[in-house]
């Protein structure tokens, strides 16, 4: 941990200007004041050690190993790996939460909080055998996401974004939601529109994305509390966040005032339990990155499988009927992570260190 830690730490610097800072505030925009939207150097050191410390149900964040050539490499590359992952899931858009992007007959449905893309973030429910983990539907439920700086996207030279999603009963705006209107930057109520999936209201709809890797639906935020909130605690199991119950407020990922490293956490738990874990068909994401670490950096079959199974939940992308899979900006960041943390990637690039170079 404190090989890999001064690594990091050495890297810190070029890390946050070049990762860490959403392309806005890159461009000039915004006060220079922190927001829950803010994804800190600080905040993922301190998550990722207590994710190696501590853990979710005796799995832990891989580092690699001391033992072998590239033990220590196997550990940044899954570092390198979760961190792209993170700037092409949220830190690019400059939000904790899920951003209302799926265009849907040319508007943008207020309804995408319930799903996009052709999910239902509310039937998500888990599998035949971890149903315990699912979170109950409330329609009674109120949530708002953290507001995108219009002001800061502006500044830097970008568009308004979209309205942040929001979710509550039929009864707080009339029975049904309109779209967003890109053009004149407003929200319309009418005429209802209908999501990819059919919704006109945001009834029950408080399970979009949140975190670094973004949580979905109601199996991935029982299965968050059930291992780290209130649940674990409630049931006599250790918790480290023995007071929020991501059940009753998953808002608490992104907006939790006691709890600002939370972002990083809810990914890191995701990366945890779903991808270091992930073994279907002929893709066995531990052997996978060690495969491609021993190989040289190269067989960038690699990160499109990676990038499958955080964006689509399979290796083989696409795998979700026609849903857009962004593999060449992933496979872009990647490369990127790789290279600011110091390693040569073999597309052509001299740059960087030797594997080996790790491990003296």
């Amino acid at each position: 941990m404190y090989v890999m830690d001064a690594h990091m730490a050495a890297n810190k610097i070029v890390l946050t200007r070049e990762l860490l800072t959403s392309p806005s505030s890159r461009r000039g925009g915004g006060n220079g004041r922190s927001s829950s939207n803010d994804f800190s150097y600080m905040g993922f050191r301190s998550s990722l050690h207590a994710m190696i410390t501590t853990g979710v149900s005796n799995q832990t964040f891989y580092i690699g190993d001391s033992s072998g050539e590239n033990g220590r490499a196997y550990g940044l590359v899954n570092i390198a790996a979760f961190l792209a992952m993170s700037v092409e899931d949220s830190i690019v858009h400059g939000s904790c939460d899920e951003v209302n992007r799926d265009l849907v007959g040319g508007l943008l449905p207020i309804s995408n909080a319930c799903g996009q893309n052709g999910r239902s973030y509310e039937d998500t429910n888990c599998p035949i055998g971890e149903e315990m983990y699912t979170c109950d539907v409330d329609p009674t439920m109120r949530a708002v996401a953290n507001d995108i700086d219009g002001a800061k996207a502006k500044e830097g030279g970008g568009d308004v974004p979209p309205k942040p999603f929001y979710c509550g009963p039929t009864s707080d705006y009339g029975g049904s939601t309109g779209y967003w209107d890109y053009v004149s930057g407003a929200e319309f109520g009418q005429p209802p529109v209908e999501n990819g999936m059919g919704k006109t209201n945001v009834e029950g709809c408080c399970w979009w994305g949140r975190g670094s890797i973004q949580l979905r639906g109601v199996c991935a935020y029982g299965k968050l509390n059930y291992h780290l909130g209130k649940r674990a605690h409630d049931e006599g199991r250790p918790s480290m966040y023995p007071d929020v119950d991501f059940c009753r407020d998953p808002q608490a990922v992104c907006s939790h005032e006691k709890y600002p490293d939370l972002k990083w956490i809810a990914g890191m738990f995701r990366w945890i339990t779903e991808v270091q874990t992930y073994d279907q068909g002929d893709f066995n994401y531990m052997n996978r990155l060690i495969r491609f670490v021993d190989g040289g950096l190269q067989d960038w079959t690699f990160v499109h499988g990676m990038s499958g199974i955080v964006t689509q939940g399979c290796h083989e992308p696409p795998c979700i009927e026609g849903v857009e899979f962004d593999g060449a900006d992933r496979m872009a960041t990647f490369k990127k992570t790789l290279r600011l943390l110091g390693l040569s990637v073999n597309d052509g690039s001299a740059t960087g260190r030797r594997l080996g170079e790790l491990n003296g």
